[in-house]
C-alpha cells in the first residue's frame, strides 16, 4: 500500500499564515487541504511497522503540478494500491476528474501606448483566443461537480505600462 498526500498549499498572502484559535481548534493556512491528512499518514505509517507493507510519499509541489510525486512514480515507487488522501468533504472519493495545464500564448508587435494602431496588442489576441475557448466548454455551475471546466489562473502580459505588449500568455487549468 502506498500513501500520498501533500504539504505544500496554494500561494498567498504571509498575512493568511497567522495561526489562530477559533472555539478551541488551531486554525491556519492548509488546516482544511491536506495537512491534517499528513498528520493521519504518518501515524498510519507509525501504526503499520512490522505489521503492513505500507510506504508513503509526502509531495511539497502538488499545488504547482506535482512533480515530486511524478518522478517517485518513475524510480518504481508505487503500490499494488494508492490512497491518496487528498480532497474535500473529508470522504473516500473513487474517481477524480483529469487535469490538463495549457498555455495559451499570444504574439503581436509592439508599439508605444501614444500610437497603439502601430502595433497589434497581443494581449487582445489573447482575450479573443480565450474566449474562443470558453466557448467549449459549458457555464461554470455549482452542484455539477463533474462537467467539464477550464479555468484562466495566470495572466502575463506587458512590461511597460506605455507600450503595447507583443507578447502575452495565460495558463487555463482544465479538468475533465
Amino acid at each position: 500500500v502506498l500513501l500520498n498526500a501533500h504539504l505544500d498549499v496554494v500561494p498567498a498572502d504571509e498575512a493568511t499564515f497567522r495561526i489562530r484559535e477559533q472555539r478551541g481548534w488551531l486554525c491556519g493556512r492548509g488546516a482544511g487541504d491536506c495537512l491534517g491528512n499528513c498528520t493521519v499518514l504518518a501515524q498510519t505509517l507509525i501504526d503499520c511497522v512490522g505489521k503492513a507493507r505500507v510506504g508513503a510519499l509526502f509531495s511539497t509541489d502538488e499545488e504547482l503540478g506535482g512533480f515530486t510525486t511524478k518522478h517517485m512514480v518513475r524510480k518504481g515507487y508505487y503500490g499494488r494500491l494508492i490512497l491518496v488522501a487528498d480532497g474535500g468533504g473529508y470522504r473516500v472519493g473513487y474517481a477524480q476528474k483529469g487535469r490538463l495545464a495549457v498555455w495559451l500564448r499570444a504574439k503581436g508587435k509592439a508599439a508605444h501606448g501614444a500610437a497603439p494602431w502601430r502595433g497589434m496588442n497581443a494581449f487582445d489576441l489573447l482575450m479573443e483566443g480565450y474566449r474562443k475557448v470558453r466557448k467549449l466548454f459549458p457555464p461554470l455551475r455549482e452542484g455539477d461537480e463533474w462537467h467539464d471546466t477550464a479555468s484562466a489562473n495566470v495572466i502575463r502580459a506587458g512590461d511597460a505600462m506605455n507600450r503595447v505588449p507583443d507578447k502575452a500568455e495565460m495558463f487555463l487549468d482544465i479538468r475533465y
